[in-house]
């Protein structure tokens, strides 16, 4: 039997009538919900009110303004498309091709502007307020700030302009992100609080969220091998591709990630430093279970995995401002890592001066237990420390589980700590920190990482044109040869020596040699342009690096990304103007950009006499029924014409345009408008007189007088 048809064992008829109401809502998680209602609902004769008070606050939960999240992505994505175009329709409104002439009138409605005459024309615009593109901006920002608002999600900063905050609430994309993140985050939460994520069910994260995480790795995946990256020289990867060749591989990344721990060892122990592995773990209330029976927590306050980081991450910023103000210098490794009920727990591999350890170590546990210290269990279970030994392996032994399970699980061994599978753990890992949204792996007082990676692309391949931009600029001796040692320690992957001679650790970044070059993209389709984002902002980009004052290219290949149709459509017309088709038109290539500027009439062309959509039905849709097919060409062309639609002028209705004929004529026949013609008249035949003043002056050059143009200034501003 279910647990839904237990639950209606108890209460009354309108109980079971509240209940049904939630269940049916819920659908996704009903079952869940049933369970706890259940379990609370058995404890006494009236434990039925208490199941009912807590079920009565689901919906709070998970209802978010308009937006249900336990819907489905496709749901989700129909939805923040439904967001987006509130906004544009509302920006429409406000600065469309109906209001492009509309003004506004203190304390009153709209009006047209009067064009009777040039005069009567300057004196009406004299007393209105215009609508301009800042004033639409704003009504549309105010719109979708609303929306999110609504959606308990957060807006756009204030800090950004208007046309970039715009931007963003006009794009569904930017919703869908949003709303996913909401979603993902407020039904784990609820799984952690039902008691779905802990040991003895979906150990660090609900099975719920593993599964959502991989059909997004699925969508992911098919996204890179979608496109393609083309370069100068004609070389063509997927994005799938060249994801496995950088640090996306989890191989490359363990390995790099081991070579710095390694390496930094080395140095501190060339330096005489002491390495020191630090645990830090929240306080009783974060976690929603006990550890052994996981059973709910009486003490749990409701927190997120996400509210508890943030609780161990003002920690660390306080003992690092307090080190700072004693002058104590630490560096080495952040490790973050979730207990079986999804709370996370901080390992942190310090390095310091031998004289220093002891006092570093007493800051540490004085600030994890300077909250709740004196609960039961908090100094056994709150704060460990222990000193690093080279015979038991030296920081990677301490390290290579815990980054194992986090980045590549083939390196962790066989089971976890709670003898799950290495494997399904470590996928569960990765859906915990992808969900929160924490940061895992952070290193701490060492040298740009940036700067490492950047001069590690100086390879066989690109040593030539690197060479040939020295000579170019012909740098200093003393810094060209600074340059071909860091070079040389980065491409032989000796991070000890790199270090050294990036200053050492516990070194400021703006005293180090080396920092990444980053400058504006230029827009390589304009002359004297800088390249702009999807939302209006100027794109930074990283073209190499800076030593010494010095600027050196690192980059040496121009992408482009191209859509897998768009090459087959590009392939095609190629075919087409060699002759090689047969009963094709010819026509121009495919794009490099996904706009195109020209114009087309507005609705569907006949698919049977145009072979550019014959061509896009071949390479997209040829699955698909000839009847879905039409229906896609209806939806692709109406789509792409959707803000032309909304901003096109809407004719006023008899009792509209009566309206502001008679105000208008109120307005002109009134002793208001008689007083404003008479002084615009005055100040018309001043402004006469000053010029013809002017002109004289101008012809008598030995005379000057300034007074004139004083007045004429005065007169005009």
């Amino acid at each position: 039997m279910s647990y839904i048809e237990q639950a209606s064992w108890y209460g009354t008829a309108e109980c079971e009538l509240f209940r049904r109401r939630i269940f049916e809502r819920f659908p996704l998680i009903a079952d869940d919900l049933a369970r706890v209602y259940v379990a609370k609902a058995s404890c006494g004769k009236k434990g039925y009110v208490a199941a009912n008070n807590w079920l009565r606050q689901i919906p709070e939960r998970l209802i978010c303004g308009p937006w249900n999240v336990t819907h489905d992505d496709d749901a989700l994505i129909d939805h923040a498309v439904a967001q987006a175009r509130i906004v544009e329709m509302a920006y429409a409104r406000a600065y469309g091709e109906d209001t492009k002439n509309t003004v506004l009138v203190p304390r009153t409605l709209p009006l047209i502007t009067p064009v009777a005459s040039i005069s009567m024309r300057a004196v009406f615009l004299h007393r209105v307020v215009n609508i301009h593109r800042t004033a639409g901006m704003r009504r549309a920002v105010a719109v979708g700030e609303r929306l999110c608002r609504r959606h308990q999600i957060e807006a756009p900063a204030a800090s950004l302009s208007f046309s970039s905050r715009l931007a963003r609430l006009m794009c569904s994309r930017w919703w869908r992100r949003r709303l996913r993140v909401l979603s993902g985050r407020r039904i784990e939460q609820l799984m952690r609080d039902v008691g779905r994520v802990h040991k003895r069910a979906g150990v660090y994260a609900s099975d719920l969220s593993l599964a959502k995480r991989r059909s997004q790795k699925v969508r992911n995946n098919a996204l890179l091998e979608a496109f393609v990256a083309i370069n100068q020289n004609g070389e063509q990867y997927t994005l799938a591709e060249l994801s496995e060749l950088g640090l996306a591989n989890p191989s490359h990344r363990y390995s790099e990630m081991m070579l710095r721990i390694r390496d930094t060892e080395a140095e501190a122990l060339r330096l005489g430093h002491q390495g020191l592995f630090f645990t830090w773990t929240c306080p009783s209330k974060y976690h929603p279970v006990n550890s052994g029976s996981c059973k709910p927590n009486p003490k749990y306050n409701g927190a997120t995995p996400r509210k508890a980081h943030k609780y161990l991450t003002k920690l660390w910023a306080k003992v690092r401002a307090k080190f700072g103000r004693e002058n104590v210098g630490i560096y080495g490794m952040r490790v973050v890592e979730p207990h079986h009920d999804g709370t996370p727990h901080w390992h942190l591999m310090l390095w310091v001066k031998p004289e220093s350890a002891d006092y570093v170590t007493q800051v540490m546990r004085d600030y994890a237990l300077a909250e709740d210290g004196s609960e039961p269990g908090a100094k056994y279970h709150r704060f460990d420390v222990e000193k690093i030994e080279q015979k038991k392996g030296g920081a990677i032994s301490y390290l290579a589980k815990y980054v194992g399970k986090g980045v590549n699980h083939t390196k962790a061994g066989d089971v976890d700590q709670y003898g799950n599978d290495i494997a399904t753990a470590a996928n569960r890992i990765e859906t915990w920190a992808a969900t929160w949204g924490i940061r895992q792996f952070q290193f701490v007082g060492l040298p740009s990482v940036s700067v490492w990676r950047e001069l590690r692309k100086i390879n066989e391949r690109t040593e030539d044109e690197f060479k040939q931009w020295q000579l170019i600029f012909d740098y200093e001796p003393a810094h060209s040869e600074f340059t071909r040692r860091l070079v040389a320690a980065c491409d032989s992957g000796q991070w000890d020596q790199f270090m050294r001679l990036m200053g050492g650790p516990m070194v400021p970044m703006k005293d180090r040699p080396a920092r990444s070059w980053t400058v504006d993209r230029p827009d390589t389709n304009r002359l004297d342009a800088k390249a702009r984002g999807q939302y209006g902002e100027i794109v930074k980009a990283t073209f190499g690096v800076t030593i010494l004052g010095d600027e050196y290219l690192t980059r040496f290949n121009r992408w482009e990304v191209k859509h897998r149709r768009e090459l087959a459509v590009g392939e095609a017309f190629k075919a087409a103007e060699s002759g090689a088709g047969v009963g094709v038109k010819r026509a121009a290539g495919s794009p490099w950009i996904h706009v195109n500027n020209c114009t087309r009439p507005f609705g569907p062309p006949p698919v049977d006499a145009n072979e550019r959509i014959k061509i896009m039905v071949n390479n997209r849709w040829e699955e698909l029924p000839a009847w879905r097919v039409a229906e896609k060409i209806d939806d692709y062309l109406l789509d792409s014409h959707h803000m032309q639609k909304i901003s096109e002028p809407q004719p006023l209705s008899e009792d509209d345009k009566a309206l502001q004929d008679q105000r208008f004529h109120d307005f002109v026949t009134s002793a208001e408008y008689r007083a404003e013609i008479e002084h615009a008249e005055q100040e018309h035949e001043e402004i006469k007189a000053i010029i013809a003043q002017l002109n004289t002056a101008h012809a008598h050059p030995d005379q000057p007088n300034d007074d004139n143009w004083d007045e004429l200034r005065e007169v005009l501003f």
